[in-house]
C-alpha cells in the first residue's frame, strides 16, 4: 500500500519539484471536464430533486467516497473537531454557496450559472 512521504523537518530545504508536462495537462483536463460539467449535471438532477436535497445528496456521496478512500489508505478517523469543522463548512456551502446556485439553475441556463460562478473571484 502506498504511504505518503514524510514532510521534511522545519527549516530543512525541500528538493525542487518539476512536474511532468503530461501530468499537468491531464490534471487540467480533468479539472476542466469535472468542474465544467458540474453545472450541467446539476441542471439535469434538478429535474428530479429539489435543490437543497440534490445538494445534500451530492455532498454526502462525495464525503462518503473521500472518507472510504482515506480509510483504505490507512488514515485515522477524523476527530470531533474535524467533524464539526466539516459539518459547518458543508452546511454553509449547501445553504449559501452551492444551494443558491441550485436554486438559480431552476430558472437560468447552466452555462450562465457556470459563467457567473467562475466570475465570482473577479468581484471578491
Amino acid at each position: 500500500m502506498w504511504t505518503p512521504p514524510r514532510p521534511p523537518r522545519y527549516g530543512a530545504p525541500r528538493p525542487p519539484v518539476t512536474p511532468s508536462r503530461p501530468l499537468v495537462l491531464a490534471a487540467l483536463a480533468a479539472l476542466y471536464l469535472v468542474w465544467g460539467s458540474t453545472y450541467l449535471v446539476m441542471r439535469w438532477a434538478l429535474e428530479g430533486f429539489p435543490p437543497l436535497w440534490m445538494g445534500a445528496l451530492r455532498f454526502s456521496l462525495a464525503g462518503g467516497l473521500m472518507l472510504m478512500f482515506l480509510k483504505a489508505r490507512g488514515a485515522p478517523w477524523p476527530t470531533r473537531a474535524q467533524w464539526a469543522a466539516c459539518a459547518a463548512t458543508g452546511l454553509l456551502l449547501l445553504a449559501c454557496g452551492n444551494g443558491l446556485v441550485a436554486f438559480a439553475e431552476q430558472s437560468v441556463a447552466s452555462s450562465l450559472a457556470a459563467v457567473m460562478v467562475s466570475a465570482m473571484p473577479l468581484w471578491a
